[in-house]
């Protein structure tokens, strides 16, 4: 316990010596190197079926199609996020693909 409030004490300390002011945020930098890209880096395409448990699922909200992916898990159970379903109940599921035009 007397370390954990000694140590809470100089993290404090020098937490108060630091001029925040002078951080600078390279927020630009992120931005490019997480570009959204349709480039395939050292990769080539999978052979069709090679992957049959990797899903591409499909969601429709109004005009707007997006996709996430997921597992086959069980014969008609595929796992994906929790974000790629909610309140959505049209789907389309094509699974080993190795084209995801869907």
């Amino acid at each position: 316990m007397k370390t954990a409030v000694a140590l809470t004490l100089v993290l404090s300390l020098a937490a108060q010596a630091v001029d925040w002011r002078q951080i600078q945020s390279n927020r630009n930098a992120i931005r490019e190197s997480h570009a959204i890209s349709n480039r395939i880096h050292n990769g080539k395409v999978a052979p069709l079926g090679l992957l049959p448990y990797q899903a591409a699922i499909g969601t429709f909200r109004g005009q707007r199609y997006n996709k996430c992916g997921g597992s086959l898990i069980k014969a008609n159970k595929v796992l994906t996020a929790a974000h790629c379903c909610d309140g959505e109940t049209n789907f389309k599921v094509v699974l080993g693909a190795n084209n995801l035009d869907i």
